[in-house]
């Protein structure tokens, strides 16, 4: 049973990064997925004329859920002008996937952010660092527009 859990997993995983390769590619933007599991990135992404490039983390849920496991240490989260991280979840209406793009700085700011709000109540215990969207999703509003108006330049 576990090993059909991780196959779906790595399925699951596999159709984010496809998704997030073919609506690049529909932007006009080469998308190349990387051999699975390269560390750091999912996709290199390049303009057509090969002067611009980005370096894509996808992270994909196979549900509606509100939070999406990023790393073990903050020090791992790629924050170049290059690096970019994309969250993926099923939408509960339609069954197709809803997008968050956040830059590699932005995710880095999010994840301190949440490891001093841990902090500050007391649990020193090992958290996970996640990326965490309230409930009603007011704060994944801004996260899904910078997907859906991303460019590469």
């Amino acid at each position: 049973m576990v090993a059909a859990k991780a196959k779906g997993n790595a399925l699951i995983g596999a159709a984010g990064v496809f998704h997030v390769s073919a609506e690049l590619m529909m932007r006009g933007i080469i998308a190349l997925p990387t051999i699975r599991n390269t560390a750091g990135y999912d996709i290199i992404a390049t303009t057509q004329d090969g002067t611009g490039h980005a370096n894509i983390q996808v992270k994909t849920s196979g549900k509606w859920v509100n939070s999406w496991p990023i790393c073990d240490k903050i020090e791992s989260v790629a924050d170049g002008p290059n690096d970019y991280y994309v969250a993926l979840r099923r939408n509960r209406k339609n069954d197709a996937f809803e997008c968050y793009m956040l830059t590699g700085r932005q995710m880095k700011d999010w994840l301190k952010g949440e490891e001093n709000w841990y902090r500050a109540k007391g649990r020193e215990r090992k958290f996970s660092r996640c990326l965490n969207f309230d409930k009603e999703g007011k704060n994944a509003a801004q996260f899904e527009k910078q997907w859906n108006e991303w460019t590469l330049k």
